[in-house]
């Protein structure tokens, strides 16, 4: 009678029972019972616990190989795919020792050679290509570099235009004697007025101080016009209208030169106030960047004992400025206008001055 075939696997309970009568078999050298129990459940299912399925794959791979029902070389491709197997699933595999028959052990020896010279193979052939990455990547490196060097270098050469931003005070546009226009950048203007307001002024001080002295003209009330005296001692009743026409003479041209006067530095302030200019963009010629790069540096090495020094007396640096940069500048500008009012003292009483301090 003959025997009934081993049921197809199900649950992996009945796997761990097939595998227990397939070590039976092959305790019993029944190669080819134990391929008939491990076959089915290593090609149709996939056996979740590891202990079983390298159980099953080993003593399938020896059973196989030992198997003389098939041919010599079908025994060994078959039992190569199941070494291969257990590889794969863990490189470092390796079967117990004393359990088995010597042809596998050298079974698993060479499929495991074989598998290293493939893996030495591949090492190689990925080192060759990463050197050959590695020596176009360098070529590539070093043209950069020298690109990037060559872009410094123009960089360096390179003019930059230096321009320098005056901020202007406009109290300083109130002062005369063309003050405020050369304050502004206009010392054409402010020469001009310069010398009109001083001719004019000196004139007219002058003829004041000729009419004083030589005619001997004073004032008995204050500046009303009738309050003016010329003394004529020592003069001839005959001289006294062609005196009295000097006098009125120097006295028009002192009016004149007064107003002339006045009226030039009301026009000089008032000018320097319309063409004022709070903010004046003066271009200073150009320069290379390593020339500036080189004035920075000796500016720096020339300031940094003077900072040295100072160090313990120098607040925090301002946000924005790291520590030991020079003072950011300011926004407030350089020369600031100050009016002192204060008493002052003359002869015919006690008056208010006023000082402008800049």
């Amino acid at each position: 009678m003959a025997s009934e075939g081993p049921a197809a696997p199900g649950t992996s309970s009945d796997v761990k029972v097939r595998i227990d009568r397939a070590i039976e078999a092959w305790r019993k050298g029944d190669w080819t019972e134990v391929r008939d129990l491990l076959e089915p459940i290593i090609r149709e299912s996939d056996i979740d616990d590891e202990f079983q399925r390298e159980s099953a794959l080993r003593y399938l791979a020896e059973a196989t190989l030992l198997d003389e029902g098939l041919e010599q070389t079908e025994r060994a491709e078959q039992a190569q795919l199941y070494i291969t197997r257990l590889l794969d699933s863990s490189p470092d595999w390796a079967p117990p020792s004393g359990l088995h028959g010597r042809p596998f052990y050298e079974l698993v020896a060479r499929v495991r050679s074989e598998r290293d010279a493939q893996l030495a193979e591949a090492c190689r052939g990925r080192l060759l290509a990463c050197e050959a990455d590695l020596t176009e990547l360098s070529v590539d490196y070093r043209a950069a570099q020298d690109k990037i060097g060559a872009l410094q270098e123009d960089l360096a050469n390179e003019d930059v235009f230096l321009t320098e931003v005056v901020k202007r005070n406009r109290g300083l546009a109130l002062l005369p004697f063309g003050v405020g226009h050369f304050t502004n950048g206009n010392p054409g203007i402010g020469g001009g007025f310069l010398a009109l307001e001083l001719v004019a002024g000196g004139a007219a001080l002058g003829l004041l101080i000729y009419r004083s002295t030589v005619f001997g003209c004073v004032r008995t009330d204050g500046f009303n016009p009738k309050s003016l005296e010329c003394k004529a001692d020592n003069i001839r009743e005959q001289d006294i209208p062609a005196r009295q026409d000097a006098v009125e003479t120097i006295r028009s041209a002192e009016t004149i030169m007064g107003w002339v006067f006045v009226s030039s530095i009301v026009l000089d302030l008032t000018l320097a106030q319309v063409l004022f200019k709070p903010i004046e963009v003066i271009e200073r010629g150009k320069k290379t960047r390593r020339e500036l790069d080189a004035e920075l540096e000796a500016t720096e090495a020339e300031a940094a004992p003077k900072r040295k020094k100072s160090g313990s007396s120098e607040g925090p640096p301002s946000p924005g400025q790291s520590p030991g940069q020079p003072p950011l500048p300011t926004d407030s500008p350089s020369v600031r206008l100050r009016v002192k009012p204060h008493p002052v003292f003359m002869p015919a009483g006690l008056g208010l001055g006023v000082t402008l301090q800049f």
